[in-house]
């Protein structure tokens, strides 16, 4: 019988190919180190791991029916609270929630209490699920730090505060003597032109295309790129605080352009994961009198390319439309906060940003700062999974690895957590998902009715 130290990481994280030699890399650097990895994902993986893992259920509704047997000692404000986060992410749900929200405390009971890891590496903390899983972690005590899809293509983040707008380094200022000029900013930037990667797939177009010509506008004319957004991210809900929704923070702006009399072409650029009413959008073009036109068929490099100007909530595009040396207006909080990079507004009164941001004043100087602090970014705040930035000698799974076992050792001083409960110990034969199912289950049925 050999005991097993672990690293357990809640990971979105769908398996691309360049995902899956990530995650494969990522945990023969933890078994170096003594640790064995349990990942927690969303979907099977398409390929085989060298690691143990199970699914977890994003949506409470999707916990199966076989699965809902379990009580669990949660008072009815306890059990509201978390339906009201449900509901916030998902919309009014059409099933009774509450019994999935049992099981959830009872399997992250038994996953910690089985795999007693020494650290867990969450993904967003913010779905209902995720409270759950954080409300078991801070009971048993068990190190907790965060991660998520950094803020350009094809790299990771982690911190110990949040995510996006949460993170240290969100907070913090623009540093003079910390963010110097390095040219590691123009090394990402060469490969990053190369490659031109996005986050999300984007629609094909045929080269060469004009789109002034495509909408019979002027090559003169001024053209802006809003960034669509999906209202059930978690950047809308806790990193914009002015806007209940993507729709509404687009009508603000139409009223503040109409205001100062643009005269120029408003793009608005459809995240590629949105299924909404585009209408929502297309109206406010129609209410202040603006030219502009709804954009699926449209690759964001192409929109980039050919745009004078961007404007977002908090989207990602910002930091690849700060690559194109685009000005960009942000509506809501990002990274980038507080540091005079991106026009930023903090009221829905003092429209001096905007302004600003139309006018192009201080673009310049906006735009070394930006490649000032990208300069200590990229190299201190970013894992790179993509071969050619790892080639360049920018970080990969072993600055993973020490970030997260840095924040284990800070917070248990050096001392393996002891085991709260359970008293198993795991053998080198279960590590694939069918034995490590079957053994949890087998727990957990001791627990229902």
């Amino acid at each position: 019988m050999i005991k097993k130290r672990y690293i357990l990481i809640h990971a979105y994280t769908y398996f691309s190919e360049e995902e899956t030699q990530f995650w494969n890399s990522l945990a023969e650097a933890f078994r170096n180190k003594g640790f064995e990895m349990f990942l927690l994902a969303p979907c099977l993986p398409k390929e085989e791991l060298n690691f143990e893992y199970d699914l977890f259920y994003e949506r409470l509704k999707l916990v199966p029916k076989n699965l809902l047997n379990y009580s669990y000692p949660l008072t009815t404000s306890s059990i509201n609270r978390y339906e009201q986060v449900e509901i916030k992410w998902y919309g009014t749900q059409n099933v009774d929630i509450a019994p999935a929200i049992r099981f959830k405390f009872n399997y992250f009971n038994t996953l910690i209490d089985e795999l007693n890891p020494a650290i867990v590496v969450m993904a967003n903390g913010e779905h209902a699920v995720e409270l759950i899983f954080r409300a078991v972690i801070t009971e048993k005590k068990v190190p907790l730090t965060f991660f998520e899809r950094g803020a350009l293509p094809k790299t990771w983040q982690i911190d110990d505060q949040g995510i996006t707008a949460q993170t240290k380094i969100a907070h913090e200022k623009f540093d003079e003597n910390r963010f110097r000029k390095t040219e590691r900013f123009e090394v990402y930037k060469e490969i990053f032109f190369q490659l031109k990667d996005t986050w999300w797939g984007q629609p094909k177009a045929k080269e060469g295309i004009s789109i002034r010509a495509k909408y019979h506008c002027p090559e003169t004319t001024n053209m802006v790129v809003f960034a669509n957004q999906l209202d059930n991210d978690t950047s809308n809900f806790i990193n914009s605080p002015l806007f209940s929704d993507n729709a509404e923070a687009f009508r603000w702006f139409c009223a503040q352009l109409k205001n100062i009399g643009f005269e120029g072409f408003l793009l608005i650029k459809k995240h590629p994961m949105f299924q909404g009413d585009s209408t929502l959008f297309t109206s406010s073009l129609k209410e202040f009198d603006l030219k502009g036109a709804w954009s699926e068929d449209l690759p964001l490099t192409m929109c980039l390319e050919q745009c004078d100007s961007v404007v977002a909530v908090n989207s990602s595009l910002i930091y690849e439309a700060l690559l194109y040396e685009k000005p960009v207006l942000q509506l809501g909080l990002s990274i980038l906060s507080n540091k005079e990079i991106a026009y930023s507004i903090t009221d829905k009164v003092d429209i001096k940003p905007i302004l600003d941001w139309y006018a192009k004043i201080g673009s310049e100087h906006r735009l070394n700062r930006f490649a000032r602090f990208m300069d200590y970014f990229v190299d201190h705040e970013l894992t790179f999974f993509h071969e050619r930035y790892l080639q360049a000698g920018f970080n990969g799974v072993e600055f993973f690895v020490k970030t997260i076992l840095n924040k284990r050792l800070s917070e248990s001083k050096g001392r393996y957590i002891k085991r709260t409960k359970n008293k198993f110990l795991l053998t080198e034969k279960n590590t694939r998902f069918r034995k490590f199912k079957r053994r949890i289950m087998n727990k957990l049925k001791r627990l229902a009715h």
